[in-house]
């Protein structure tokens, strides 16, 4: 089966170096244990196109994958203080592509906001984690919790999406 990865600009489809980004039929024919790169691939393939050029498809990977990335770099604090105006459509997405088990993660980080509710307006979201207490521990063991298990489920899940819905990826 193919692998599509890329480093610095290099990609490596199914062992071979290329300048040229894969095409998206190459990048949904991986193996689905690579599923994460194949989704990672995807994601670098739109990246630099305008968001209001993505289809919503592509949108959805996109949010899933920053999340992803947020999560990887500094866990769902860093996910809230960032991006976290973006939770309730990040939970949309999650639903939609069947991630149950990191919607219930991300639902349980929002329940630090009232009624769980995360407001849009990012100096919102910031006023309110100032007034939060305990958040960071809980949010340190949702963090442990997802390093454990999310490379199989959100990559296969979006994997499953990208190929459910391969006309809507350019």
């Amino acid at each position: 089966m193919p692998t599509a990865t890329t480093v610095f600009g290099v990609w490596m489809v199914s062992g071979k170096a290329r300048t040229k980004k894969p095409s998206v039929d190459e990048i949904l024919a991986v193996d689905p244990k690579n599923a994460r790169d194949a989704v990672h691939a995807m994601w670098e393939r739109m990246s630099g196109r305008d968001e209001d050029d993505l289809t919503d498809s592509e949108a959805l990977v996109k949010l899933v994958v920053d999340f992803e990335m947020e999560l990887q770099d500094g866990g769902f604090s860093q996910f809230f203080h960032h991006q976290g105006y973006n939770a309730k459509e990040l939970a949309t997405a999650l639903s939609e592509i069947a991630a149950h088990n990191v919607l219930s993660m991300l639902k349980k980080a929002m329940s630090v906001f009232p009624q769980g509710d995360v407001p849009r307006d990012e100096d919102e979201v910031e006023r309110l984690l100032e007034q939060v207490d305990g958040e960071d521990e809980m949010w340190e063991e949702l963090d442990q919790d997802y390093q454990e298990m999310h490379d199989q489920e959100l990559g296969q899940c979006l994997l499953t999406f990208m190929l459910d819905n391969r006309a809507d990826f350019s």
